[in-house]
C-alpha cells in the first residue's frame, strides 16, 4: 500500500507561491518534499512501536519518492513480503523457538520450531523452520525454500504494519506541511526581494 499527499493545504498560500514563478514552484516542491522526509520518519517511529524490528530493518523496507517540479507528490510505500521470524527477537529452547513479534507483547513458543540456515538468493540467510506438513495424498507441500522438508516461518511485513499506522501520523503531517508552506512562502518573497 502507498501513501500519495499531494499538495492541498492553505489555497491562497500555494496559490501566490504559483504566481512567484520558478520561486514559488520551488518553495512548493521543498515544501513537499519536507514533509514527506517527515512522513517517513513518523511511519519509522510507529512501526517500531508496533513490533519488535530495529530501525535498519523497517527502514530498509519503507521507501520514499520525492516530489519533482513536473510532478508536485511525494510517495512513500513498504515492501509487501513478510519478514523472516528469525529477523525479530526469539530464542532458541530445547522444546521449540520463543519469538517476540509485538513491541510490548509477551514471547510465544512455535512448538517443534528450529533454527537453521537455507540458501535464498545467492547466499546463506539464517531462518525458523519447522517441520514441513504432509497434504491428503501423503506428499510434503513444497515451500519457497525449494526444500519440501521444511516450513520456513513468517511474521508480519512492514506494509502490514504500515497500513495500521497511516491514519495515526496524518493530522501530524498535515500540519507540518502548513508549517513548511509558511516558511517557504517567506524565503521565496526573500528571493524574489533580492532578484
Amino acid at each position: 500500500m502507498k501513501i500519495r499527499s499531494e499538495i492541498v493545504g492553505q489555497k491562497k498560500s500555494l496559490q501566490f507561491l504559483r504566481r512567484l514563478g520558478k520561486y514559488g514552484q520551488q518553495a512548493i516542491v521543498r515544501a513537499t518534499n519536507r514533509t514527506g522526509s517527515t512522513a517517513k520518519k513518523l511511519s519509522d517511529q510507529e512501526i517500531r512501536e508496533q513490533v519488535s524490528l530495529n530501525q535498519k530493518q523497517v527502514l530498509s523496507r519503507l521507501y520514499f519518492r520525492q516530489a519533482t517540479k513536473n510532478r508536485v507528490e511525494y510517495v512513500i510505500w513498504a515492501e509487501k513480503r513478510g519478514r523472516l521470524l528469525s529477523r525479530y527477537s526469539h530464542r532458541v529452547l530445547k522444546k521449540g523457538v520463543k519469538v517476540k513479534v509485538k513491541k510490548g507483547g509477551p514471547q510465544k513458543l512455535i512448538p517443534g520450531a528450529f533454527k537453521t540456515r537455507v540458501k535464498a538468493g545467492g547466499r546463506w540467510v539464517e531462518v525458523i523452520a519447522g517441520p514441513g506438513e504432509r497434504n491428503v495424498a501423503g506428499r510434503r507441500k513444497r515451500y519457497r525454500t525449494g526444500s519440501s522438508k521444511i516450513d520456513v516461518f513468517y511474521g508480519p511485513s512492514v506494509s502490514q504494519v504500515f497500513n495500521q499506522t497511516r491514519d495515526r501520523i496524518t493530522n501530524r503531517v498535515n500540519r507540518r506541511f502548513e508549517e513548511q508552506i509558511d516558511k517557504e512562502l517567506a524565503n521565496a518573497l526573500k528571493r524574489l526581494k533580492r532578484s
